[in-house]
């Protein structure tokens, strides 16, 4: 259970980033 979070967690967290980036080009 806890690795599933993680894994989410940080996958949400790379998708944010790349959204955030695109964004800001």
């Amino acid at each position: 259970m806890e690795k599933s979070a993680e894994i989410v967690i940080i996958g949400g967290g790379i998708i944010g980033t790349s959204i955030a980036y695109h964004l800001a080009r």
